[in-house]
């Protein structure tokens, strides 16, 4: 399982995505699970690596994944509970200006708007756009626009972070951010994503703000998909990055809440089910691939 995406309208059902076997839902919680890409390219959308997976917050019958080293490189779009897939480039622009015809590498979603994504590429930029660029949609990957990056090209990794309407940030070995949908960009810190610390607002330096006991990946690269036990990608957890966003002044201070998530039940219908127990205990296992859960076809 490289992927796991919730209904926010029902916390019950689950979506997981796998490394070539699909997508599959739960509606119980996790107890079992029943594979969804059946219909119109579902078969694209099953031969690559899901490692991007979530559901349109006020849409819960729309859901984005990408295929990595699959058929279809870009960023597919189902608006049928992941029975049928289409590829939200064809026929962009991202499709004629991004190697390979748009090779998709991370998204981030705007938390009041999930009609508006940014996402990365995992490939080069052509023409006007070279050598790197980002793309954007505002209209839930119906149409994109490209914007330029200062960046020499592509980076394993890169991964964008929606703070707003026209903000958001570029974790790429460092970060950028932008106030104008990518017209203009500053370095915010060079190196904050690998290692060291990061400049506050008061001229202090910290580290374990951002680097703390608990913080996850937010988009793994392609090698911690293959093999995951090893440790890969920025590390930042999304409050992280919210929280150094806030500092340099560059988002609200309090944590934005999505406006468009739809009706919340009063209970969670995973709260009876027994606790789960995990084995933290390191094993022999090998980490170059893994297996996909146990599950009705």
């Amino acid at each position: 399982m490289l992927s796991v995406a919730t209904d926010l309208a029902s916390p019950g059902t689950l979506y997981a995505g796998t490394d070539t076997a699909g997508i599959y839902e739960s509606t119980n919680c996790g107890a079992d699970w029943t594979k969804v890409n059946t219909g119109v390219n579902g078969d694209v959308l099953g031969s690559g690596l899901n490692w991007t997976l979530f559901v349109k917050a006020d849409e819960p019958n729309v859901l984005f994944a990408n295929a990595f080293e699959g058929e279809n490189l870009g960023l597919m779009k189902s608006t049928n509970r992941g029975v049928d897939w289409h590829s939200t480039f064809a026929g962009t622009e991202v499709e004629t200006y991004v190697d390979y015809n748009g090779y998709f590498q991370a998204s981030s979603v705007d938390p009041d708007n999930p009609d508006h994504i940014v996402v990365t590429f995992h490939a080069d930029c052509l023409g006007p756009y070279a050598p790197y660029c980002m793309g954007e949609t505002l209209d839930a990957g119906e149409t994109w626009r490209l914007l330029h990056v200062p960046a020499e090209g592509w980076i394993e990794g890169a991964a964008p972070f929606v703070l707003g309407p026209t903000s958001f940030l570029l974790i790429a070995g460092g970060i950028l951010y932008t106030n104008d949908s990518g017209a203009n960009w500053e370095v915010v810190d060079l190196g904050a994503a690998i290692g060291g610390g990061y400049r506050k607002s008061d001229g202090t330096h910290t580290r374990s703000e951002l680097f703390g006991r608990g913080a996850r990946q937010a988009q793994p690269s392609h090698e911690s998909a293959r093999a995951p036990c090893r440790s890969q990608g920025h590390g930042l957890s999304a409050r992280s990055i919210h929280r150094l966003a806030r500092d340099l002044s560059y988002a609200p201070a309090s944590w934005p809440t999505p406006t468009n998530t739809g009706p919340r039940p009063s209970s969670s219908p995973c709260s009876s089910l027994p606790s789960a127990t995990m084995n933290t205990r390191r094993t022999s296992r090998s980490c170059s691939g893994s297996s996909p859960p146990s599950v009705s076809r």
